[in-house]
């Protein structure tokens, strides 16, 4: 609400910079808002503490179930493993933090794609009403490890 009353202030030939976003919903609520730049240090914090972005929403690497699990985070964006990660954070634990970071801000590029794409195939709407849904919990997780939405 915030942000749209602002962006509601400004004329139509003004840039519209969001400084930061806390995470990938965000996105969605900048660009309902008529938002066109975004900063977001959100990769690197969300990393910090061992939390990457997934399609089923945020995943905690550290969590021991992910010891062992064999899923793949996007094979597009780093192709790494959920185990391989976790054991990472054990050993060097700043390379860990790297990856992760690269992962969400990779991410949140390839979120920023498709909201592109969906715009342009006027699908906008639908696309960010699945996305959240999925996101925030509603659907069930590919892998049951999601960390909870509050």
């Amino acid at each position: 609400q915030g942000i749209a009353a602002v962006t509601g202030l400004l004329d139509d030939t003004t840039p519209r910079h969001l400084l930061d976003i806390s995470d990938p919903t965000d996105l969605f609520r900048a660009v309902d808002s008529g938002i066109d730049l975004i900063s977001a240090s959100a990769p690197f914090v969300a990393a910090a503490a061992s939390v990457v972005y997934t399609n089923d929403g945020p995943l905690r690497i550290a969590d021991q179930d992910c010891a062992d699990s064999p899923h793949l985070l996007d094979p597009d964006i780093t192709g790494f493993s959920e185990a391989f990660l976790h054991r990472l954070d054990r050993v060097e634990p700043a390379t860990a933090r790297t990856i992760r970071t690269a992962h969400n801000e990779g991410f949140l590029i390839e979120l920023a794609h498709r909201i592109r794409a969906s715009i342009a195939d006027d699908a906008y709407p639908r696309f960010r009403d699945e996305f959240l849904e999925r996101y925030s919990g509603n659907q069930p997780a590919e892998s049951g490890r999601r960390l909870q939405n509050n």
